[in-house]
């Protein structure tokens, strides 16, 4: 992806590209701060830019597909010692 230019407002069809590209690369598993650094933007002006292209950003900490953990009544647990 080609560095996009500091300080100046992307408009038009210069804008599209930058949002469709960003969005691509995203949903490909990029993050904020990747894509900031390739582009040459602020965390920012790329979270922007992904919002108005309507994409929904993941959690902080990326996609760890943690399970929760759900404690068992101690009736179920198997814990014979239990008291009562």
């Amino acid at each position: 992806m080609k560095l996009l230019a500091r300080h100046r407002r992307l408009v038009g069809e210069e804008r599209d590209e930058a949002r469709a590209e960003l969005a691509r690369r995203y949903a490909q598993g990029a993050t904020l701060r990747e894509l900031a650094v390739a582009v040459g933007w602020s965390y920012g002006g790329v979270r922007r830019l992904l919002l108005e292209s309507h994409v929904p950003l993941r959690r902080r900490g990326g996609n760890m597909r943690r399970q929760r953990v759900v404690s068992l009544p101690q009736s179920l647990s198997g814990d014979r010692h239990a008291h009562g």
